[in-house]
């Protein structure tokens, strides 16, 4: 377990970011901290429902630079990440969580997401957020 403050890490959620899509549901993690390396992701809870490995889709965002066109993100299924094939996670990049199959219901939720970095090693990021009523109908259309 990490020694950086829960507080601090439950920075890196994106508030408001849990939101069903038209094959499932989605959740954004924003690294806000410092540069960072990904070699491991999962699981991801919500509300004590895990998923990881196959089910989970590891879309990483750098931040456009200037007027530049948009830097080509990193997609990965979580359980290739690993050691050997890490992802670099730098600051402001985001990291969208993509689960495929199943879309939740509107209500609240505890979102919990374990990840491993080369640098601190394993941490435990946790918020809560919520699916409203508007977004799963939208994702039914």
């Amino acid at each position: 377990m990490s020694a950086i403050p829960i507080s601090v890490l439950n920075k890196f959620y994106e508030k408001d970011s849990l939101r069903n899509t038209e094959n499932g549901f989605e959740v954004l993690f924003r690294n806000r901290l410092a540069p960072t390396t990904l070699i491991g992701v999962g699981p991801l809870s919500i509300d004590g429902a895990q998923f990881s490995g196959q089910q989970l889709i590891v879309q990483v965002e750098r931040p456009r630079e200037g007027h530049s066109r948009p830097p080509t993100p990193i997609v990965r299924n979580a359980k290739e990440i690993e050691e050997g094939k890490s992802v670099p996670f730098g600051v402001n990049a985001t990291a969208r969580i993509v689960v495929h199959g199943q879309q939740l219901h509107p209500g609240p939720y505890r979102v919990a997401l374990a990840l491993c970095t080369k640098e601190v090693g394993d941490i435990v990021v946790t918020a809560d957020d919520e699916i409203v009523a508007d977004q799963a109908d939208d994702a039914n259309l």
